[in-house]
């Protein structure tokens, strides 16, 4: 049977993260943290059908870390300034990230780990969004996409760096309607 979806790769986002700060617990148990995006860039894959890239000029990472420690669910908002300047915007994403203590080591301490998460070594997925900017992206903001996320090292100790691999969402054209799902071909 073919695939409902497919993606095809259209961004590259490199944060620079300051450590995390630990800010307690919520009402439900589970630890919430903080980063503040202190640069980065985002730059389109080549072939894909916008080009652009930019600087981000600022943004915040908040973490939620579930009470078994297991699980982070991220919320990153970081405002992009594009290179050729055009109208700001702010890219959002969410996810789910595997909490590894490795990926604890490098967003909490202070120190160099000297530790760098290949992609896909843990499970990190994210969605991603685009708000505002200009009629140039407005596809951006009418289109789904999905990263994959990996974190290493900062260049400063006290900073790590956040990288996406960021997909668009396509639809496949299948001749397969309701009912027909699961059948064998």
């Amino acid at each position: 049977m073919s695939s409902f979806i497919q993606v095809k790769p259209a961004f590259y986002l490199k944060a620079n993260v300051k450590t995390d700060i630990l800010m307690g617990a919520n009402s439900t148990g589970a630890t919430l943290a903080h980063g503040r995006l202190v640069s980065g860039r985002l730059t389109s894959e080549r072939g894909f059908e916008t080009e652009l890239s930019g600087s981000v000029i600022d943004g915040d990472d908040y973490i939620t870390m579930q009470p078994d420690g297991k699980i982070l669910r991220p919320q990153l908002i970081a405002h992009v300034r594009p290179d050729d300047g055009d109208t700001p915007f702010q890219l959002t994403s969410t996810g789910v990230s595997e909490a590894t203590p490795d990926i604890i080591a490098i967003t909490t301490t202070e120190t160099t780990t000297g530790k760098s998460i290949p992609y896909g070594e843990t499970y990190s997925v994210w969605r991603v969004e685009f708000q505002g900017g200009s009629a140039r992206i407005a596809n951006l903001r009418n289109s789904i996409f999905v990263a994959s996320v990996t974190v290493s090292d900062g260049e400063h100790p006290d900073e790590f760096v956040v990288g996406f691999k960021i997909s668009k969402v396509y639809n496949t054209k299948t001749d397969v309607v309701i009912g027909q799902e699961f059948r064998q071909d």
